[in-house]
């Protein structure tokens, strides 16, 4: 999973969720994504059970099997990220991700 939290950017719950959704839509332009794998976000609420935060969960897709040796390995995938958001910064990422419309009740009903 992979998460903005961390980040330390101070963006809203909606934004985190808007920046992510946008993220995992183009993960396989910067980070190995084998095929039948997919990206969704769900929530997520370590180390503090009663205040979740988004972050990106991969899955396979439906009808697939994905060999666990293909998956890529989740440091890889948070360091591929950071280094395309340190690339293109904060701004781009969120002009980039101002047309996603998903938010963060949509994601805590999943």
């Amino acid at each position: 999973m992979v998460d903005v939290a961390r980040w330390d950017w101070h963006l809203n719950l909606d934004e985190q969720v808007r920046c992510l959704s946008y993220l995992s839509r183009h993960l396989q332009d910067f980070a190995y994504m084998p095929k039948g794998l997919t990206t969704g976000l769900t929530p997520v609420s370590y180390p503090c059970p009663d205040h979740p935060y988004p972050a990106i969960l991969l899955y396979e897709e439906d009808g697939c099997h994905v060999e666990v040796k293909d998956i890529p390995n989740p440091w890889d995938l948070e360091e591929a990220l950071g280094h395309y958001i340190n690339t293109i910064g904060r701004e781009r990422l969120l002009s980039l991700s101002a047309d996603e419309n998903l938010t963060w009740q949509d994601v805590l009903k999943r």
